[in-house]
Formats: C-alpha cells, sequence, structure tokens
C-alpha cells in the first residue's frame, strides 16, 4: 500500500477531477455518474461524492486540507480490511486503485474509494430496543476484532493495543478543559455581543454559562480516573446517531472511522450512548447489558465510561464556541448546527443538575 501522487490542479468543478480519479481504479469510467452527496455533510470539512457505475454504487471521499497523516490513514484501511474480514460487514473497506494503493493526493487533498454502505442515520424516528441492541452488538463485534490488529511500526503510534495503560483520551480532555478555562470571559462576552444569528447566540451563551459552572467538577473526576490503567485498543472515537446506517432494524452502515485510534472501548459507548440516548439511564442500562454480553466491562471502565460521557458533553459545547466565535468558521447547513447545540446545551443543563446534587 503507497501513496500515488498525481499533480494536477483543483477545478472550480469538482467532476473532471472526480473521473481523473475514479480513471485510476477502473479503466474505463466514461459510464460512470458522480453527483455531490449533500444529504449528511459533516463538519469536518470532508466532502462525498457518490459514484455510479456498472451497476454498483461507491463513495469517494475528499478528505480535509487538514487530514490525519498519510500513514495513519493506510493504516485505518488496513485496520478496516481486517475487521471486515472477521465478519464486522457493515463497515466500508476503501478500494485498492490499479497500482495497489488505497489513497491518493490530488490537487492538495487525500481522496479515497469505497462501496457506498445502505441504510438511512433515522435512529431518532425509530428509536427501538431492537435498534439499540443491534447497534451494541456491531460496535462489540468491531471491538473484538479491531484488537487483533497488528499494527506496522509507523502505524503502532495510532492502532496499537495494550493490556494494561493510561486513557489517552481522558488526559487530552483534562487539558482542554484547562484550555478553555484560561479563555477571556470578555473576550467570549464581546464575541457573543457581536455575533449576528441571535438564536445560535442565546444557545452560545448558555452553554458558555453552563462551562463556567461545572468545568472545574468534571476536570478534577477527570483528574482522578485518568490514573487508572485499563486496556486500549484501536476504537472509532466518532461513532454516533449519523454515522449508523439502519436499513429497517438492521444497521447495514457504520461509516467515517476517520478519528480512529487506540483508546479504551469506553469512548466509543459514551460518544454512542450520548448521542442517541442523552441521558436516559434505563436504556443506557439496557444497552450496555446488550454490549456486555459479547464485551464484558471492568468496574474502572464504567468509571471512565461516564467520565468520558461527561467531559464528552462539556467539551463539545466548547468546540461550537471556538468554531463559531474564536475561529469564526461558517457552516452551509444551519439547522444542524442550531440542533446540535440544542442537545448540548440540554445535556449540559442536565450534567449541571447531577453535579449539583451531589
Amino acid at each position: 500500500m503507497f501513496l500515488n501522487m498525481l499533480e494536477t490542479s483543483f477545478h472550480s468543478d469538482p467532476i473532471p477531477l472526480c473521473r481523473q480519479i475514479i480513471a485510476r481504479y477502473f479503466p474505463d469510467d466514461s459510464a460512470a455518474t458522480i453527483v455531490p452527496f449533500i444529504g449528511n455533510e459533516g463538519f469536518s470539512g470532508a466532502r462525498i461524492y457518490q459514484v455510479e457505475m456498472a451497476g454498483q454504487c461507491y463513495s469517494l471521499r475528499r478528505w480535509p486540507l487538514k487530514a490525519p497523516e498519510p500513514q495513519r490513514l493506510a493504516g485505518l484501511h488496513r485496520l478496516l480490511e481486517l475487521t471486515w474480514r472477521q465478519g464486522v460487514t457493515q463497515i466500508a473497506v476503501p478500494l485498492k486503485s490499479r497500482n495497489g494503493s488505497t489513497l491518493l493526493k490530488v490537487g492538495g487533498h487525500y481522496w479515497h474509494l469505497e462501496p457506498w454502505l445502505p441504510g438511512v442515520a433515522d435512529f431518532h424516528l425509530k428509536p427501538t430496543r431492537t435498534r439499540l441492541q443491534e447497534s451494541m452488538r456491531v460496535l462489540s463485534q468491531w471491538h473484538i476484532a479491531a484488537q487483533t490488529f497488528n499494527p506496522g511500526t509507523d502505524e503502532h503510534v495510532w492502532f496499537a493495543s495494550v493490556s494494561s495503560s493510561t486513557s489517552p483520551g481522558l488526559q487530552e480532555r483534562y487539558q482542554a478543559i484547562q484550555r478553555y478555562q484560561q479563555m477571556s470571559s470578555e473576550v467570549i462576552r464581546s464575541k457573543l455581543d457581536n455575533y449576528p444569528d441571535l438564536e445560535v447566540k442565546t444557545q452560545l451563551a448558555g452553554i458558555w454559562r453552563q462551562f463556567q459552572t461545572v468545568s472545574s467538577e468534571v476536570a478534577q473526576a477527570l483528574l482522578q480516573i485518568g490514573s487508572s490503567t485499563v486496556a486500549l485498543q484501536p476504537c472509532w472515537r466518532d461513532v454516533w446517531h449519523d454515522h449508523l446506517l439502519f436499513t429497517g432494524d438492521k444497521l447495514t452502515g457504520l461509516i467515517d472511522p476517520g478519528a480512529c485510534r487506540t483508546e479504551n472501548v469506553t469512548t466509543d459507548l459514551a460518544r454512542l450512548l450520548g448521542s442517541l440516548l442523552e441521558d436516559d439511564r434505563a436504556e443506557w442500562d439496557f444497552a450496555l447489558n446488550c454490549y456486555q454480553e459479547i464485551r464484558p466491562l471492568s468496574l474502572v471502565e464504567f468509571r471512565m465510561l461516564h467520565a468520558f460521557d461527561d467531559s464528552g458533553v462539556l467539551l463539545s459545547g466548547m468546540t461550537w464556541i471556538d468554531w463559531l466565535l474564536i475561529q469564526q468558521l461558517a457552516f452551509t447547513n444551519r439547522k444542524r448546527v442550531l440542533d446540535r447545540l440544542q442537545v448540548i446545551l440540554r445535556r449540559l443543563e442536565k450534567l449541571v443538575d447531577r453535579i449539583n446534587r451531589y
């Protein structure tokens, strides 16, 4: 597996560039239909193009300019192939081009082509226990398979499995909270006062207020549990509602593994269950019981699970404050942004209530 560097400039019309890339996989791409996929645009800056050719459907992904290192992406592709071969067929394995590469660099971006996975991210529209059990089954099976991955020398830093270590994610979250605590309240208030969208501004102001209320308590909890040791392995690290595709009650797609890295499995459980169930603890218990039928959790992992969830809620709100107020990034889908902020603020308010009760 190696990089094929194509020297070409990026065109304002991306379709000819897409055709140039498709030609590196198929000798005759003249019959290919290529359309931008806008139904599920993410917040990372990645772009997806739907490719139909010879009765098959593919996803052509353009990574953002700040993509992970090419060695990491190549290792990720090998990991996906391994877990798919072990029976987790709900994931997409990038195709190899005609010269054996799964990753191309074109127009300053990295690209890859993979099968288009069927299904719709509609758990919230049909939140059944059957679907929840199915989600836990697939995630636990992927975790079991991913633990057997043997990374190469230049992949070990991202995809190693170790029997006992501290969580890098919990340490990073503690440090992130400290950085955000050092932000100037005067600067944030000034940027909030000048933010043009009233609805978004209201949500951001609430998020900032709740962060100031409980950030010290969440940071202290991270500091305490962060010294504990647990098993680490490759984890998805961005498995949430919009990355689960259902066909009926079957999970037929687990998508967007770009954040995958060595961590404890509880980071995935916290991310997924928080996005699917928010703070419904009865459903959390049901889901965790389903997961443990395949991959049991230790008592320390249960503590880590809640630390990941609480800090994830806290930091997801601050990420949006950073994006919208500090970096002043623009997002095309205002409704999706507003929906995300509303969920974050709702969960933050419940987190504050829970901490205040104790």
